[in-house]
């Protein structure tokens, strides 16, 4: 018996492998959707519209200059605007003598922001637009003028060591 059932499973087996070495079957592929990505891109143009900021010549008390700043969103994306001012070189004691501010405006460039000294800015990105969105200008004017709080600042007088570099920096970052 062991002998007829084992012929049997050897049978059986055979025809199998016969049956799926012989099958025949249909099969169709289709192409699916192909999709092409592309990173858009993040610009900002940024030029001064107005105002006597260039001419920084020598500064001291009375001093007081500004600038109207546009700033177009150029790329794809919407965008959160900030400027940074940094000061890499010169006396720090002018960083207290001079003041700045920063004020939103639209395109008549009107108005100024609150006063901060110079170096309140240090290391505190200011927002000049939120959510600016592509094709849009944003319109920011920046005021630098001497604190004259009044008391004596001879110490500041005369060239040499009495100078500032001002450094501004306009970020553009998208959108979380």
């Amino acid at each position: 018996m062991r002998k007829i059932l084992a012929s049997l499973f050897v049978i059986a087996a055979l025809l199998g492998v016969g049956v799926f070495a012989t099958g025949a079957y249909f099969q169709v592929v289709q192409p699916g959707p192909a999709f092409d990505i592309e990173t858009g891109t993040a610009d900002l143009f940024v030029q001064p519209v107005g105002g006597n900021l260039g001419d920084l010549d020598k500064v001291g008390p009375g001093y007081d200059r500004y600038t109207c700043i546009s700033i177009l969103n150029d790329g794809e994306f919407a965008l959160n605007v900030t400027l940074s001012l940094a000061f890499p070189d010169g006396n720090a004691a002018l960083e207290q003598a001079m003041y700045a501010s920063l004020n939103p405006t639209n395109s008549s460039c009107t108005g100024y922001g609150t006063d901060y000294t110079l170096d309140q800015y240090i290391g505190n990105p200011q927002v000049l637009a939120t959510g600016l969105t592509p094709g849009a200008t944003a319109y920011v004017v920046l005021r630098l003028h001497w604190n004259e709080t009044g008391t004596d600042q001879s110490t500041l007088m005369g060239g040499g060591a009495n100078w500032l570099r001002i450094v501004g920096t306009i970020t553009g970052q998208t959108l979380p």
